[in-house]
């Protein structure tokens, strides 16, 4: 599969999927609260878990699937869309307003 190829399917599947799941901001926002609630429970640390933590948590579940199954394109798919979310939820590339 040609690179353009795969881009066009992962946005499809970015489409569809917040047609299923809602906005990535909201759902990255209640796993980030779970996360942080589970981790501030067993450390007993304060842990706070950001969306772009839970993009990058996302992303290394993934890579960790590739492992297993390298030929898994719904893997592949997956990475790139999580990065994605992940630019978007982390605002990476827009101006930083000075103050």
């Amino acid at each position: 599969m040609k690179r353009a190829e795969f881009l066009e399917n992962v946005e499809k599947i970015l489409e569809n999927r917040e047609k299923q799941y809602g906005s990535p901001d909201a759902v990255f926002e209640a796993i980030a609260q779970m996360i942080s609630a589970y981790l501030t429970e067993r450390t007993g640390i304060p842990v706070t878990v950001t969306k772009s933590d839970v993009a990058v948590i996302q992303i290394i579940n993934k890579i960790a699937r590739i492992g297993v199954n390298m030929g898994h394109m719904d893997s592949w798919a997956d990475i790139v869309g999580y990065a994605a979310c992940g630019v978007e939820a982390g605002h990476i590339g827009e101006p930083i307003e000075q103050g």
